[in-house]
């Protein structure tokens, strides 16, 4: 891929630290090539940032919040040696159920720009729910994982699946409202079908 235009944006904003986020996983899947792929994109994301004078973090999100616990049955430390194998080693390893507690006090910085209705609360205006039967939605615990990486890095670069797409434009309406103007983030899309690459900054 090329890997230019990333590079050209940390030299205009004269970024030099950034987390870079690859194959995500549900604690319920199986590693397949999907996950392989992302990791390799990211790997090459990583490492030309470092050969250009940067200072990489490399993390893992992975989902334990939305599959039950029944279905669990990813061996993580498995899983993260396939990682390694593909350039990939995480630095940082976050669960999502860790980012609830990160969620809720998202919710709360966003009072005044909500709508509830029973149990379900929704971003004014935006369509994007926030709560779902009373639980935070990827959409909000995924803002709170933005947060928690720009409190620490200047840039938060995510691979993932094209399909994954329309989430992170909720996400980043989520991000806007909390007063993220100019989102210090990049989204990398891979259609692993025919193996396309593309960028949102």
């Amino acid at each position: 891929m090329d890997i230019t235009k990333i590079l050209d944006l940390l030299k205009e904003r004269q970024l030099r630290s950034v987390c870079v986020e690859a194959a995500h996983i549900y604690m319920n899947e199986d590693p397949n090539e999907t996950h392989d792929f992302t990791a390799k994109i990211g790997a090459d994301i990583a490492n030309a940032i470092e050969k250009h004078g940067g200072v990489v973090s490399r993390h893992l999100f992975i989902d334990n919040f939305n599959p039950g616990p029944e279905s669990f049955k990813l061996d993580v430390n498995k899983y993260i040696s396939r990682l390694n194998g593909n350039n990939f080693s995480p630095q940082v390893v976050t669960f999502e159920t860790d980012l609830e507690l990160p969620a809720k006090n998202i919710l709360y910085a966003l009072n005044g720009k909500i709508d509830r209705f029973g149990e379900d609360v929704f971003l004014k205006e935006k369509g994007v729910k926030l709560i779902s039967g009373g639980r935070p939605t990827c959409n909000l615990l995924d803002a709170s994982l933005y947060v928690a990486k720009l409190s620490m890095f200047q840039l938060a670069i995510t691979v993932l699946p094209l399909s994954w797409k329309n989430q992170q434009n909720k996400v980043r309406r989520i991000l806007n409202e909390l007063g993220y103007v100019r989102l210090p983030i990049i989204n990398v899309f891979v259609n692993c079908e025919n193996q396309e690459i593309s960028l949102v900054f």
